[in-house]
């Protein structure tokens, strides 16, 4: 008696006896992930370099030199994008804003992280009263626009460089909150945290070793979607005169000093414009990667 063994190979879909499953296929990252680390990774490193690679201080004036047009319009080698209305070169005062404006980005960002998740974090672990009160403080600021608590904060405190990244981090703390104690909340239930109470493990204890792990995924996600927001609204208050001011410079600034001339001298508001388009559609196209590769609902 003799018996015949065929092995098949994996194929898709339903035969008449059996479900044969193929593996799944990893294919080449899309060209706009790939695109758009490019584009952030260069704008850190132009911003790093700054102070290197700028021909030109940003403060230095020559009103002989005023409003001269990028050198593939007409203009000179030694103003390679111009200059403005102060004459000051309009390259090196782009790099120094390009780096203040991602300064402020990512410390906002790390500030926000750090306080809604502690917030989070205390709110999901004490329950109770200690809930309630902190759930109506984030759930006003949910209430009210962003811009409007940071200009509103930047009238009472001041526009220091200092000041203005701590309102920036606090005015969008309350996102990270909600998403921890949501996680918090969650994980109340499960098998590991209960393991780990009845091993005699303090309150305290579970939620810094069990829980907090667990709420990086949602945090990581939301944090770079937040940075493109965060450098957006930096630029806003910039434009509006509330933000960064002389002699520090940045995106936003560079556009509300552009405002004026943008018939006769237009380059001097494309540029930064320009900038902030790139880091915000490559900041928000890195997020919706994380959140397709770090989220198991969006895989399909």
């Amino acid at each position: 008696m003799s018996i015949d063994i065929r092995v098949s190979e994996p194929i898709v879909g339903e035969t008449e006896d059996k479900l044969v499953l193929a593996p799944p296929r990893r294919g080449r990252p899309p060209a706009a992930r790939i695109i758009s680390l490019s584009i952030l990774f260069l704008m850190i490193l132009l911003a790093l370099a700054a102070p290197a690679i700028t021909p030109h201080d940003i403060s230095e004036q020559s009103l002989l030199s005023r409003l001269q047009p990028p050198v593939f319009a007409g203009g000179t080698d030694d103003h390679p994008l111009g200059t403005d209305h102060l004459g000051r070169d309009v390259f090196s005062r782009l790099l120094f804003a390009t780096r203040t404006t991602l300064f402020i980005a990512f410390a906002g960002v790390f500030i926000g992280v750090v306080a809604g998740t502690l917030g989070g974090l205390i709110s999901g672990t004490l329950g109770g009263w200690a809930d309630q009160c902190l759930s109506a403080v984030v759930d006003a600021q949910a209430a009210v626009p962003t811009t409007l608590v940071a200009l509103t904060a930047v009238a009472l405190a001041g526009t220091h460089p200092l000041v203005l990244v701590l309102i920036i981090g606090f005015s969008d703390y309350y996102r990270y909150a909600r998403i921890v104690r949501g996680q918090v909340v969650a994980l109340q239930g499960r098998s590991f945290i209960e393991a780990a109470r009845c091993s005699g493990a303090s309150p305290w204890r579970i939620a810094m070793r069990h829980v907090l792990p667990n709420t990086f995924s949602p945090v990581v996600v939301l944090a770079s979607l937040s940075f493109a927001e965060i450098v957006v609204l930096e630029s806003s208050l910039s434009f509006l005169g509330v933000g960064v001011q002389p002699p520090n410079v940045s995106l936003g600034s560079l556009l509300g000093e552009a405002r004026n001339y943008l018939i006769s001298t237009p380059w001097l508001a494309i540029f930064p414009c320009v900038v902030i388009v790139m880091i915000t559609v490559a900041a928000a196209t890195i997020g919706d990667w994380l959140r397709a590769s770090l989220d198991p609902r969006s895989r399909t």
